[in-house]
């Protein structure tokens, strides 16, 4: 088969070859799914020390991914957050705001990509639209059961407070 694939594999075909002179049959069917997962998703993790490269290197590393597996893979929702409370640390609402309403359209079903947006427009003081998506958020934990619902509630209550208290505009 490695000498096949060697003098007739089709252009881009990714394949490897590997003993496992220290498993049983029982056991090599395990650890070769195993590596044979690793190497198909290698360079698939964007590590953290990455980060500091921005949206954009990510987009591109995901892109990258993307080709290499034929498939369109989307940057994940926990790497757009964390970009997100990035931007929001940095005082750039705007920008948060942008990039939580980008996780809610690729995660339409996520309760924290709700939550994500409701501190979003929190941190613009933006209570309607806060108290709205941390009522998605809450109404999303209560229709998969999340375990955490409970703070998911105390959010959108601390969301509502927030809006009566704000000054109307």
């Amino acid at each position: 088969l490695v000498a096949t694939l060697k003098a007739h594999a089709p252009t881009g075909f990714r394949w490897e070859a590997k003993g496992y002179p220290h498993e049983t049959h029982g056991s090599i069917a395990l650890v070769g799914q195993i590596d044979g997962l690793r190497a198909l998703y290698s360079g698939y993790r964007l590590h953290n020390d990455l980060m500091d490269k921005g949206l954009p290197y990510a987009e591109q590393h995901f892109a990258a991914v993307s080709t290499r597996l034929g498939h369109t893979i989307p940057v994940p929702e926990d790497v757009l957050n964390s970009f997100g409370y990035a931007a929001l640390e940095q005082g750039k609402q705007d920008e948060a705001i942008a990039i939580f309403q980008r996780v809610v359209a690729a995660s339409p079903n996520s309760a924290n990509a709700y939550d994500s947006l409701a501190d979003g427009y929190a941190s613009a003081k933006r209570w309607p639209e806060a108290a709205q998506a941390a009522d998605r958020a809450l109404a999303l934990a209560t229709e998969f059961t999340l375990d955490n619902r409970d703070y998911f509630e105390r959010q959108a209550k601390k969301m509502h407070g927030h809006l009566q208290d704000a000054p109307p505009r």
